[in-house]
């Protein structure tokens, strides 16, 4: 019969390892999970990775992953910088510039401002609003008045919204 220790009363004796003394034994799953049901997850963790038994500790917890790379700032040179101005002021679109340079597009107007350079109004003109208008009575879509225009269709759609232009469906039946 194997010795009991004072933690060990009212356990039952089967359930020592018969390999080691009653204060030499190891603890089972069930025990271990019992001390740590308090802890952190990341202790959680460690336990999972590291097991007494056979098999890890069983984790109610969602995995834990190592924390993202942070992305790789990317930054132009004075020539790439140059670039862009020019082709700012040529026409291109912030977000057609900063996709092209592969930066954000707050990254491309900070560097516009650096550079002494006005930004564009953003939205439509007046008579842009009015020209949007007219080509939408006529049949054409949002997203092509949107081209047509260089603006996003969804800026299309508010400034005719709040001109009260009345807007169809996907289907072109009016709403």
């Amino acid at each position: 019969m194997t010795p009991v220790s004072h933690r060990d009363k009212g356990r039952n004796e089967e359930s020592l390892s018969p390999a080691l003394s009653a204060n030499e034994r190891l603890l089972s799953k069930v025990e271990v999970s019992g001390l740590c049901s308090n802890l952190s997850a990341p202790f959680k963790r460690v336990l999972t990775l590291v097991s007494v038994d056979s098999g890890p500790i069983p984790n109610k917890e969602p995995s834990l992953s190592l924390p993202q790379a942070r992305q790789i700032q990317r930054r132009l040179s004075a020539d790439e910088t140059a670039q862009l101005v020019e082709r700012y002021q040529a026409g291109a679109l912030i977000k057609e510039l900063a996709r092209e340079f592969g930066i954000n597009r707050q990254t491309v107007s900070k560097l516009l401002a650096r550079a002494g350079v006005p930004l564009r109004p953003r939205g439509l003109s007046p008579s842009q609003v009015a020209e949007a208008a007219r080509l939408y009575e006529t049949g054409w879509s949002l997203f092509r008045i949107g081209e047509q225009l260089r603006v996003d269709h969804t800026t299309v759609r508010r400034q005719l919204l709040k001109r009260g232009v009345q807007m169809r469906d996907s289907h072109g039946r009016e709403t």
